[in-house]
């Protein structure tokens, strides 16, 4: 009897992981079970505790009331009102072992928007740690997705969208995520970035225009130990896709197997990703890696002025693409004017190995399809990263055969492109074989389908590896 007492007390002290519901038709005031969820992603947050999950349903969801009502002038133009507030505000630490998940019950089958009514939709309080947020649509915020002080974070399977989308020269940021200074360990995985920033025209004062669209980033990193990667960003409004820009010094950044379709936005400068502010900022152990960059203006990484690096910092086995390349490798990062100081290259060195210039060869990138072609020449291309192991779909990479950009090749092997490898793909091979068809199944290298090529689509359709190359 004494040891079921004692068990009772432990279990109902300790607890056990829970998991609550939130969907369009539920009310805060229900118990949060999948039979009576919650309203609001706020009442499921309040209510959580380490290693709980909170699961959104299928639907839209708003602020919520009595979030966002609230305006304040913005700082940079008292005659601007702009929203002062979030939808969301988590401020638990959790655990390494047991972090707090917020997903969507399906891959970004919920859709945030805050109307422009709220400043993020997420705020992530410095005392928040070990939180997850996996699955989101998220849009339609006047300054950030979501707003970040906290640490060990995780943003996965995410997309990012219309954020900022208003027109103003003020100098506050429109970014997708602002990671603050001091908010570390922060890791993006398999997210999609897009039509980020303020629009045209803007007014001409207090500060050009272009000055004002410089403000304007995908990503905006203050913090250190960031890792990016299987990540998509295209149609960049404004800025840079990701400026890591610490206050004072940074270290650790990984860049890895992420796929950028741009700029061909407002004001662009130089470049997809800015390192430093022209502040004398220290950052350290800057890799960008196994990444496609597709539509580049004039390089990729814009250096701006008295950046001090430190540290194992390297742009290697990457791969270039654009009209308007006028800097032949290996010079593919550039000074750049951040503050109005004379152009001028930062100290210490960025490594500039294995990179190439050519066309991706993209399945369909006017739909933005950025699955590789068999014949692509990001094939096989890269290092492995372990922090990159899976691709944007889910798929293992090769180690032996390691791919640029987000994608892996198992849609290869996918020969009618309807996202799955299976015995309609097998038959399209096997008549290719036979010479019924073209052989466009190129997967061996050898510009042929023969018996090899066959039974690779066979091992993938049966659930193994797509191999591709010789």
């Amino acid at each position: 009897m004494r040891k079921f007492i004692i068990y009772i007390i432990l279990t109902s002290v300790i607890g056990c992981a829970a998991t609550r519901y939130v969907a369009t038709s539920g009310a805060d005031t229900n118990a949060g079970t999948a039979a009576a969820p919650y309203l609001t992603i706020q009442k499921g947050v309040n209510v959580s505790i380490a290693g709980d999950t909170v699961v959104v349903k299928n639907g839209t969801y708003g602020p919520g009331a009595g979030h966002c009502t609230t305006t304040a002038p913005d700082p940079q133009n008292s005659n601007i009102l702009s929203p002062d507030g979030y939808a969301v505000t988590i401020s638990t630490a959790a655990s390494s072992g047991s972090p707090i998940v917020i997903k969507a019950e399906n891959l970004r089958g919920a859709t945030l928007d805050s109307g422009m009514l709220c400043h993020s939709y997420f705020f992530i309080s410095n005392i928040a740690t070990y939180i997850t947020i996996d699955s989101f649509i998220i849009q339609n915020t006047y300054v950030a997705g979501i707003f970040s002080q906290g640490n060990n974070l995780t943003f996965k399977h995410c997309e990012f969208r219309n954020i900022g989308n208003i027109i103003t020269n003020t100098a506050g940021a429109k970014v997708g995520v602002l990671v603050l200074n001091g908010s570390n360990n922060i890791t993006f995985d398999s997210d999609i970035f897009h039509h980020i920033g303020r629009l045209s025209p803007c007014n001409t004062n207090p500060a050009p225009c272009s000055q004002a669209y410089w403000h304007d980033q995908n990503l905006y990193i203050n913090g250190s130990f960031v890792t990016i990667v299987n990540s998509i960003f295209y149609d960049l409004l404004a800025g840079w896709a990701i400026a890591i820009t610490p206050i004072g010094s940074g270290t650790d950044y990984n860049i890895s197997n992420n796929t950028f379709d741009g700029p061909a936005c407002l004001g662009c400068r130089d470049g997809v990703i800015q390192i430093g502010d022209g502040n004398g900022d220290t950052v350290g152990n800057v890799k960008i890696r196994n990444s496609i960059f597709r539509n580049i203006q004039r390089a990729v990484v814009a250096d701006c002025p008295d950046s001090t690096y430190t540290g194992v910092n390297l742009f290697d086995h990457n791969l270039l693409f654009g009209s308007s390349i006028t800097v032949l490798l290996p010079n593919i990062i550039t000074p750049d004017v951040c503050t109005g100081i004379n152009p001028q290259g930062g100290l210490g060195t960025i490594t500039q190995t294995n990179n190439t210039i050519g066309d991706p060869l993209f399945v369909n990138p006017g739909i933005f399809n950025y699955h590789l072609q068999a014949n692509s020449p990001a094939i096989g291309r890269g290092v492995p990263i372990v922090q990159a192991a899976l691709d944007f779909d889910g798929f293992t990479r090769s180690n032996t055969s390691w791919d640029l950009g987000a994608f892996t090749t198992p849609y290869a092997c996918d020969l009618n492109k309807d996202g799955r490898t299976d015995i309609f793909d097998v038959k399209l091979v096997v008549d290719m074989e036979l010479s019924k068809i073209p052989c466009t199944a190129n997967i061996n290298g050898q510009g042929v389908c023969n018996v090899n090529t066959v039974l690779r689509i066979v091992t993938a359709a049966l659930g193994g590896t797509c191999v591709v190359g010789p």
